[in-house]
């Protein structure tokens, strides 16, 4: 679904937004990047393994997304 989302082909509804963000340990506006990302250390080690990994996701050219 994430992938689905980041190909731009559709927006996710509100309720998936708040959802996604509780999953990341982060706010709503932290996910859509209305305020910057809070630092990693307040977050679970498995918190920081899934940004990182959705970071290097973000690397990779469009189409091997």
């Amino acid at each position: 679904m994430i992938a689905y989302y980041e190909k731009r082909e559709a927006l996710p509804p509100g309720h998936v937004l708040s959802s996604l963000a509780e999953a990341l340990s982060i706010t709503v506006d932290e996910l859509v990047g209305n305020e910057p990302a809070a630092k990693p250390s307040r977050r679970s080690s498995a918190s920081r393994r899934l940004q990182r990994r959705l970071q290097q996701l973000e690397k990779l050219p469009l189409k091997d997304r």
